[in-house]
């Protein structure tokens, strides 16, 4: 790790995804070069950016890689599977304020 602190980067070994303590909120995740935000059961169109060319987000590239936003969903929606379908909010959370 430290090389991060030194300003060197390295390649993710594995995706990484995330997402609010929200049943419905979107699912967002890294893999490679590229960058899926699915609006999962939010209306809304998917987004994939190539963030090695396009760092700012600023081209939605979704309907011109329809074969790695497939690949993408997929892993997206096989990690939102996994999460709890309800969360619970408990007395005196950080939540509450």
């Amino acid at each position: 790790m430290l090389y991060i602190w030194l300003g060197k980067s390295r390649e993710r070994s594995k995706p990484l995804f995330w997402k609010t303590s929200n049943v419905r909120s979107e699912v967002a995740m890294l893999d490679g070069k590229w960058k899926l935000v699915w609006p999962g059961a939010k209306r809304g169109e998917t987004e994939l950016y190539d963030l090695a060319s396009d760092p700012g987000e600023s081209r939605n590239v979704a309907a011109q890689q329809s074969s790695v936003l497939n690949s993408l969903l997929a892993k997206a929606r096989a990690w939102d599977a996994t999460l709890p379908t309800e969360y619970i909010k408990s007395a005196g959370s950080d939540n509450d304020k």
